[in-house]
This record gives C-alpha cells, structure tokens and sequence, in this order.
C-alpha cells in the first residue's frame, strides 16, 4: 500500500466521509453529525484518500452496530499539529484502520465508556 502526499481540505474530507453514510443513518433514525471546529487546520498536506476510509471504515461499523441515537464525529487539534478524532458508538473492527493510521505515522487506539468510544 502507498500513500499520497498532496495538499487537501480536511473539513471537506471529514464532510465527504459522513456524506457516504447520511441515507443509511437516516434510514436507522439515527441523527449524523460532525464537528470541525474553526481552531482545527483546514489546509493539510498527506492522503485525504486514506483518511476518508479510515474515518469511512469507522463511521460504518458504528452505524451498523447503533440501533438508535445518534453518532457524532469530531475533530480536534492536538500540539505539534496532530489530529484527535473522536467518534461516539457502541462498537468498531478497527484492523484496517489501525494499519492506515500506523502508516501515516499515527496513533490509534479504543477508550470505551458507555456511550462513547474515543478513537
């Protein structure tokens, strides 16, 4: 697997990658959402490809696995211009994403509380 190092909006990524999901959440009744807030970089340089299917892989396997509710993804800036995404659900496969996260250089990890599980 090879990554791409082009320049991307990361607001834009996040917003594509829930777009995939908005029908099937809709048809489930749960609510969509997500926040970018306005101190998170929007210009970044790296794979937007692969950060959309990783964010794709885990907002898909939370929507599978909530039954109602609502699943919100939010993004927030960390020093040294790293990147927390936080994801609430009820359970996730995260082996793919682990390897994608791992190859850009990253981090990831499960922190489970009833009702949210941080990324």
């Amino acid at each position: 697997m090879e990554l791409e190092s082009i320049n991307f909006d990361l607001r834009e990524c996040v917003e594509d990658a829930m777009q995939i999901f908005a029908e099937s959440a809709h048809q489930k009744g749960i609510e969509l959402s997500c926040q970018v807030p306005e101190d998170v970089p929007r210009a970044l340089r790296g794979d937007p490809g692969r950060r959309r299917q990783i964010l794709a892989n885990l907002v898909g396997h939370v929507i599978k696995f909530t039954e109602r509710g609502d699943v919100f993804v939010g993004v927030t800036a960390l020093d040294y211009g790293l990147l927390r995404f936080e994801i609430r659900d009820t359970g996730l496969g995260l082996a793919i994403s682990k390897q994608l996260v791992e190859m850009m250089g990253g981090e990831i990890a499960v922190v489970s509380t009833p009702g949210w599980t941080i990324i």
